[in-house]
């Protein structure tokens, strides 16, 4: 399944001292790496094992900057009923649902609504570049109960009606999530999704 790799990079630029076209000319620019990093791996299934139509699952490591949040957005954020159960979040439209159960980290606390930040890296305020700005999105933010605790595994199901359960045994990325006859669960930095028993 795929695995996306991400390194945070800032420019490091050296001014001339002269003008070009009216703005500051630059003789050279390097990216410097702000010292932090991480990966995504994502998987997804579609036989129907789990007792849903789709399965999905989502686990990021963060390596390096402040407290760690894991975000997802919510398209028309007003027209859906979203809602939150312990480590469990729902969002419904027009008969189906999207059920994602936090796997990790354990204890974690999820809000919903409009979420506001100042430059981020999604939301009104990208591309700013003459200062702070605030941005803000509607969708789902989700942290664990210590600040630094930077391992995220989510697993979702797509479905009309009632969702099938997720159990899980293990902790944080070492954990294995069994949803009907699949489980899921990381293997090094990959994903895998599997009928229960093999």
């Amino acid at each position: 399944m795929p695995v996306i790799s991400h390194r945070a990079m800032c420019t490091h630029t050296v001014f001339t001292g002269g003008t070009r076209k009216g703005r500051p000319a630059c003789r050279s620019q390097t990216y410097v790496d702000v010292g932090w990093h991480g990966w995504r791996a994502f998987a997804v299934d579609y036989p129907g094992r789990c007792g849903a139509p789709a399965l999905f699952a989502v686990a990021d490591r963060i390596e390096g900057g402040g407290r760690k949040v894991w975000t997802m957005h919510v398209p028309d954020f007003d027209a859906a009923t979203v809602r939150v159960d312990g480590e469990r979040f729902t969002i419904e439209r027009e008969g189906a649902s999207l059920v994602g159960t936090v796997v990790a980290p354990v204890g974690a606390r999820i809000v919903t609504g409009e979420q506001a930040g100042r430059d981020g890296a999604v939301g009104k305020g990208r591309g700013n570049r003459k200062g702070k700005k605030k941005w803000t999105f509607r969708g789902i933010r989700i942290t664990g109960a210590e600040p630094d605790d930077a391992r995220f595994l989510v697993v979702f199901t797509l479905q009309r009606g009632v969702a099938p359960a997720v159990r899980v045994s293990g902790t944080g990325l070492d954990a294995t999530a069994t949803v009907g006859a699949t489980t899921v669960r990381l293997d090094g930095r990959r994903l895998r999704i599997a009928p229960t028993g093999r």
